[in-house]
């Protein structure tokens, strides 16, 4: 007998937290932006948070990585779903990207993004998170804890470039 179409789905939900994301093209614009803005300007901008432009809650269910949240940029509901077999890569790092550098605001004191470079229908995309990030003492507790979880499910099929641990 066929499911009725009332019948809900169940979802198992192996973690969740909360996150900030922002992706590789947002970065490149954001980044063209910023240099834009007269230095002095510049000078007397204040550092709270890592570059994002999604603010939400990174979920681990259904054999697929979940962001959902809100687009601070467009002001309007986000979510990003990334199957666990599409995902090409995972390091916790800098990059020529998202750089540590305490002079441009994106890297936030050599903060280190997690990083997920997937395959989309589109091509391959890369995302920056920051899960359980902390304003008071900006670390992304969560970074380390997500990176392991991540390996665990795809580093037993080569699917992993330039994995690096971090704490």
């Amino acid at each position: 007998m066929a499911p009725s179409r009332y019948e809900r789905r169940v979802t198992m939900i192996e973690r969740i937290s909360p996150a900030l994301m922002i992706k590789k093209e947002d970065l490149e614009h954001l980044r063209a932006e910023w240099l834009r803005v007269p230095e002095w300007i510049r000078a007397h901008a204040t550092i709270v948070r890592p570059a994002h432009r999604y603010e939400g809650f990174l979920t681990l269910e259904d054999h697929s990585l979940v962001f959902q949240g809100r687009d601070v940029k467009e002001k309007r509901g986000f979510e990003e779903v990334i199957p666990l077999d599409k995902i090409t890569g995972v390091s916790l790092n800098l990059d020529r990207h998202f750089r540590g550098s305490p002079d441009w605001f994106f890297g936030l004191l050599n903060l280190k993004p997690l990083i997920i470079h997937y395959q989309t229908d589109d091509g391959r995309q890369t995302a920056y998170l920051f899960a359980h990030f902390n304003r008071q003492n900006g670390r992304a507790a969560g970074n380390q804890e997500w990176y392991e979880t991540l390996r665990g499910y795809i580093g037993g099929n080569g699917h992993n470039e330039k994995s690096q641990s971090c704490r």
